[in-house]
């Protein structure tokens, strides 16, 4: 079942629902890079405020680093106690010690082991640091931050690789399977790293181009990295990595949105077409108004002996006086057989004709009278009957059948209408006869009489077109067969000469005249039939009395 044939409610439903999920479907992607941009700012949020718990956590150790390196030289164990004390009360620090330029340790306890730094110690105006190692006394990774001595040693704060997990919980808690650390910017070279594996590289974290900016951000083949650059040592950055698909990870959220999107669009969606449709103009009420309201008329046209001009009979065709104007038929027919009103509107139609042509048929009963039909009346029953009522009206009675709908025609019980109609003395005719159907078997095999010949095979009469070669293969066909042959569409004396040569004298078109309204052509058509009965020419129909 089609959408257009379910009732308002239902399409209206269905319909919703396609809106709804071409509106999701166009939202998921932006869902994507909305959830994305969300990530990034959040990472970049706990990123910030991580680098500025450690500025605090440096700033607060290089105080008291300052404070060490004014030490005058002197071993004295209770200075050094009370110094140790002060810099171990800084949350993570394990120890601090001095070093001389050898990088050996000045003024250790006999019974401690003596430390000894096997690290290059860079010199530096300020507070210098060292990459984290395994430490020789415990084995527990751990890094330096260190402060020259006026004496050329150093004074060192000891911290476990740890420490700076415990100072960064606004990202340790949120990696998401990436890793995190301090890197010094101008060596390319890590402090320390947390969560990293060396699956990851280190050529992923190369910042030096970035040395002058506080944020950095960018995606480096599958790689997400940020780093922030810390104000308490101008050399050190805290960076961040993270999978960049992660980043694209719809989290539970955005679906619900998008849900909720699906869910509210379906509604508004389906509740405006329902409101629309239901206001909305419907075929059918329309065109059962204008046939309450007649306004549908019919307009005759005249159909001549090429020969003579005689008036032979007429087509009897149907036109829309709607508030927009007249409308002709290939606008309403199409709807009217849609809606299935159109058997109705051509049982108005004749009946209408038959009142009208009265005065005509007196003086001419031969006169033909044709109608437009299709397969809906063949469908019809009660308009199969009724058709043998208006034959006794209409003497000379012709339905035309479209050559499409003929072809159809085929089945039986369409079959058994035309052969009843035939029964009733109406005369078939195909309409638009030529245009577009290959096969000619159904011209023995129904209940034929006359061939219209299709206009544009007329127009084209006088050119080197196709058409014209067919348009007499047609009159041939017809012959043969013994049916009649009506010419469409004629409009020059040149194509009515070339068709009197073929034999196909009834003709109508612009040239023998115009489909007028009853009211306008009565009285010219009657003078012109009385013209006729007193000159009778060979050609014309003659009076019956």
């Amino acid at each position: 079942m089609s959408i257009p044939s379910l009732p308002i409610p239902y399409r209206a439903l269905w319909s919703g629902a396609l809106v709804a999920v071409l509106l999701t479907a166009v939202a998921i992607p932006v869902a994507y890079l909305l959830a994305r941009q969300h990530q990034e700012q959040r990472l970049q949020q706990q990123l910030r405020q991580a680098g500025e718990s450690l500025d605090l956590a440096i700033t607060q150790m290089d105080g008291a680093l300052q404070r060490l390196s004014t030490w005058d030289g002197q071993c004295d164990l209770a200075q050094l106690r009370e110094r140790r004390r002060e810099l171990t009360r800084l949350p993570g620090v394990i120890d601090f010690i001095f070093l001389d330029a050898d990088r050996r340790q000045l003024c250790g306890r006999a019974d401690e082991p003596q430390a000894f730094v096997d690290q290059d110690i860079p010199d530096v105006s300020g507070m210098g640091h060292l990459a984290a190692a395994a430490s020789p006394l415990t084995g527990e990774s751990v890094f330096h931050l260190y402060r020259p001595l006026p004496s050329g040693g150093y004074v060192m704060a000891r911290l476990p690789a740890h420490w700076l997990q415990s100072r960064t919980l606004a990202i340790s808690t949120s990696l998401a399977g990436g890793y995190y650390g301090l890197m010094d910017r101008q060596q390319d070279e890590p402090l320390v790293l947390v969560n990293w594996q060396p699956k990851h590289g280190i050529s992923n974290l190369l910042l030096t181009s970035q040395s002058d900016t506080r944020y950095y951000a960018e995606q480096r083949g599958q790689s997400w990295i940020q780093s922030w650059n810390l104000l308490a040592a101008p050399n050190l950055s805290l960076v961040h990595v993270v999978e960049a698909a992660r980043l694209q990870q719809m989290p539970w959220q955005g679906w619900l949105w998008l849900a909720g999107l699906f869910v509210v669009s379906w509604g508004v969606s389906s509740t405006g077409l329902w409101l629309w449709w239901r206001h909305a103009p419907d075929p059918r009420r329309l065109l059962a108004v204008a046939m309450k309201n007649g306004e549908f008329f019919n307009v005759y046209q005249p159909i001549r002996d090429g020969r003579d001009s005689c008036l032979c009979g007429f087509e009897v065709l149907m036109r829309w006086r709607s508030a927009s104007g007249i409308i002709g038929p290939q606008h309403f027919i199409p709807m009217a057989e849609e809606t299935g009103l159109l058997v109705e509107m051509t049982r108005r139609q004749i009946e209408e004709a038959i009142a009208a042509l009265q005065p005509l048929i007196a003086l001419q009963p031969e006169l033909k009278v044709s109608f437009n039909i299709s397969i809906d009346h063949l469908k019809d029953e009660q308009f199969v009957q009724q058709s043998a009522l208006w034959r006794q009206a209409i003497p000379n009675l012709v339905y035309e059948i479209t050559e499409g709908n003929m072809v159809a025609a085929h089945d039986a019980r369409l079959l058994a209408a035309l052969h009843q109609l035939r029964d009733h003395g109406i005369r078939l005719a195909v309409d638009d006869f030529g245009t577009g159907y290959s096969s000619l078997a159904y011209l023995q095999s129904l209940p034929l009489d006359i061939l219209k010949a299709d206009r544009c095979f007329v127009a084209a009469l006088g050119s080197d077109s196709v058409n014209a070669t067919i348009l007499e293969a047609i009159i041939r066909l017809a012959h043969r067969l013994q049916l009649d042959v009506v010419a469409e569409g004629v409009e020059e004396a040149r194509q009515v000469a070339w068709l009197n040569q073929q034999g196909v004298t009834l003709q109508q078109g612009w040239c023998h005249g115009y489909p007028l309204p009853i009211y306008e052509g009565l009285l010219l058509w009657r003078k012109e039939l009385s013209t006729q009965l007193m000159r009778p020419s060979q050609n014309c129909p003659r009076s019956a009395a």
